[in-house]
C-alpha cells in the first residue's frame, strides 16, 4: 500500500533499528504525523473483545442530544477528498491519501457547528476546522495485526458520530471500535470490533454490528461488552421502543435476547 510505503521509507531514515520495531515506538505516543499535517494518535491496542454477559443498565439507553448545523452540503468521495458544495461551487477542503483496497458506496463527513469528522480508506479518522481547513488530528481506527497484514481493507466507512463536544465514536473494517477524546484525538477505549455499518451511540452504550456477524452491546465507560448475539444479516441496527432491529431480526435492547 502507498502509505505503508511512505512510512516505511521515512522509518528508515529517522529510525537506526529494523522497521517493525520502530513503528511500534512510533506509534506508542501523539507524535507530529510525518505524511499529514496535525496531530496523531494511534489506537492500535484494542484489547480485544471482553464480554460480561450481563444486561445494559436502562439508564444508559437515554438519547444523546447532538447539536449541529449544516451550513453548506459536504461530500466525501472514494480518493478520501472532502469537498464543500456551495451552489455551483465545489471547494476542496480536505485531501487525504487514495487507495487502492476501499469499500464502494456514497460517504458523508459528520458536520458539527465547527468541525468536519470524516473516515478515510486508510483507516483513520480525521479532524478538520470548518473555518480555516487545518487538520486539527488524526486517529488510527484498526488492529496492529491488520496493519501488518492481517487485512487488505482498513476502511473507516460507517458516518463518525460525536458526543457533544466530548468524544468521537469511530469503527472500521480494520476490526477496531473506538471512543475518542474529540479535542485531542486521543483513545478513551478501544474494542476489537469491526464494522462496516452506521452504529448506534446512546448515554452508556453503543450498539454495533459486527463483522464477524455478532450485534453487540458496548459499554460507554469501558469498551467491555455488555451482551453479543448473532445475527444472520449485515445491515444498519435501528432502535426503536426498547428494541434493536438489524434486518428482519429484533433483539431486547437491554438483554440482547430475540424477541
Amino acid at each position: 500500500m502507498r502509505l505503508m510505503k511512505i512510512l516505511s521509507m521515512i522509518t528508515k531514515r529517522i529510525c537506526p533499528m529494523p522497521y517493525a520495531l520502530c513503528l511500534i515506538a512510533l506509534c506508542a505516543c501523539a507524535t507530529k504525523d510525518p505524511v499529514l499535517p496535525g496531530e496523531r494518535h494511534s489506537v492500535f491496542d484494542t484489547g480485544g473483545i471482553v464480554v460480561l454477559d450481563k444486561p445494559v443498565p436502562e439508564n444508559a439507553l437515554k438519547e444523546i442530544s447532538r447539536p449541529g448545523v449544516r451550513t453548506a452540503e459536504y461530500i466525501q468521495d472514494s480518493n478520501n477528498v472532502v469537498w464543500r458544495i456551495s451552489g455551483d461551487e465545489r471547494i476542496r477542503i480536505f485531501s487525504g491519501f487514495p487507495t487502492t483496497a476501499h469499500v464502494s458506496g456514497e460517504r458523508r463527513p459528520t458536520v458539527t457547528d465547527k468541525y468536519i469528522f470524516a473516515g478515510l480508506s486508510t483507516g483513520e479518522v480525521v479532524k478538520i476546522d470548518r473555518a480555516t481547513r487545518n487538520l486539527v488530528w488524526v486517529a488510527d481506527i484498526f488492529k496492529s495485526s491488520a496493519m501488518t497484514g492481517g487485512s487488505s481493507i482498513l476502511d473507516v466507512v460507517a458516518p463518525v458520530m460525536t458526543d457533544g463536544d466530548r468524544f468521537v465514536y469511530a469503527g472500521g473494517l480494520g476490526g477496531s471500535f473506538c471512543k475518542l477524546n474529540s479535542d485531542t484525538g486521543a483513545k478513551v477505549w478501544c474494542s476489537g470490533v469491526g464494522t462496516g455499518t452506521p452504529f448506534i451511540v446512546r448515554t452508556g452504550v453503543s450498539y454495533v454490528v459486527g463483522t464477524d456477524g455478532y450485534l453487540y452491546a458496548i459499554a460507554g465507560g469501558t469498551g467491555d461488552v455488555f451482551w453479543r448475539t448473532e445475527i444472520k444479516t449485515q445491515a444498519r441496527p435501528e432502535f426503536s421502543d426498547g428494541t434493536i432491529i438489524v434486518g428482519k431480526e429484533k433483539f431486547d435492547s437491554i438483554t440482547g435476547d430475540m424477541r
